[in-house]
């Protein structure tokens, strides 16, 4: 009988986005079992501050995917996911389309444990960081803490308003 064949993908996938979704499918074609490791709340904030989702979400996203047998939440303490690679033991870590088995600290341990590394999986289509800059710069050209005219605006109808209802019970 045959062994699974194991995969092991690993992100931070905050917010999950299209080139996310491509990896997902592209991985689970290399064998049998997909697992993905999602990167902790401590590395987010290692990585970039704060996580823009809670690792809760993200989560409960992955698990829901159909190409997805398994999330894992990284057990690493530092930016790699190493020790989790160590504990879950795939036969390959297949990684996404800008990142490359000479550049990351996950290649040496592969090496040791004899676990196949595939790079380049996808293409970037698009990028978690992109989606979130363009979010804060929607958000800031459509509130009223930047459109200072519109509060203004707002103001004056208010204002209007008040007269209106002042005339109109002066008339009765």
């Amino acid at each position: 009988m045959n062994e699974e064949r194991i995969i092991v993908i690993s992100g931070y996938f905050d917010p999950i986005h299209k080139g996310h979704i491509e990896y997902i499918q592209l991985a689970k074609k290399l064998g049998d079992k997909l697992i993905v490791i999602l990167n902790n709340d401590n590395q987010c904030a290692m990585k970039k501050g704060k996580a823009f989702m809670p690792i809760e979400d993200k989560k409960a996203i992955l698990e829901a995917m159909e190409y997805v047998d398994e999330v894992f939440v990284s057990i690493d303490e530092d930016g790699s996911v190493c020790e989790s690679l160590k504990a879950i033991k795939p036969h390959v870590f297949a990684q996404g389309g800008d990142r490359f088995s000479d550049e990351v600290p996950e290649g040496k341990v592969c090496r040791e444990l004899g676990i196949e590394m595939v790079d380049n999986l996808g293409t970037k289509l698009q990028s978690s960081s992109d989606l979130i800059r363009a979010h804060k710069e929607f958000n800031s050209k459509h509130s009223l803490e930047s459109a200072p005219e519109q509060k203004q605006e707002i103001r004056l109808d208010t204002k209007a308003q008040k007269e209106f209802e002042e005339n109109d019970q002066n008339s009765v």
